[in-house]
């Protein structure tokens, strides 16, 4: 994306249309991306055309014509009794391996486990606080 938004000149800009942001949209499918890498791909390319318009450097934002596609919903499957021994066993010894176990142990969910800080262990009472939440 960003390689791609270094190459348009400012000129070229003016001439870009929605059939140009489609034709990205779907460029970027057929090149394997996801439908919600694409509509992550939209909202950025969204807010900067955005501010080019605030600061008057385009006269509309395309892609406010353009509808990006439709997210796959996302099915969340949990680990076989093998894949969690597997993980085990590799990350035995590993510098993360606290963490794998407590995604394990616990079911925290990737924004949450995403986080975690070192200051939220107290050690002496084997108690973990929960600081910050990242959505993922």
């Amino acid at each position: 994306m960003l390689a791609y938004c270094a190459r348009v000149r400012a000129s070229r800009i003016e001439e870009a249309d929605s059939a140009a942001s489609a034709g990205f949209y779907k460029k970027k499918l057929d090149e394997g991306f996801s439908a919600t890498t694409v509509v992550y791909l939209h909202s950025v390319l969204h807010k900067a055309l955005d501010t080019a318009v605030k600061w008057e450097l385009v006269a509309k934002n395309v892609c406010d014509l353009v509808t990006p596609p439709r997210q796959k919903p996302f099915e969340v499957q949990a680990l076989t009794l093998e894949q969690v021994q597997k993980l085990l066993a590799v990350s035995d010894g590993h510098h993360m391996e606290a963490f794998f176990k407590l995604a394990l142990a616990i079911g925290m969910r990737r924004g949450e486990l995403m986080g975690l800080k070192r200051r939220a262990q107290m050690k002496k009472r084997r108690t973990l606080f929960m600081y910050y939440e990242r959505v993922c």
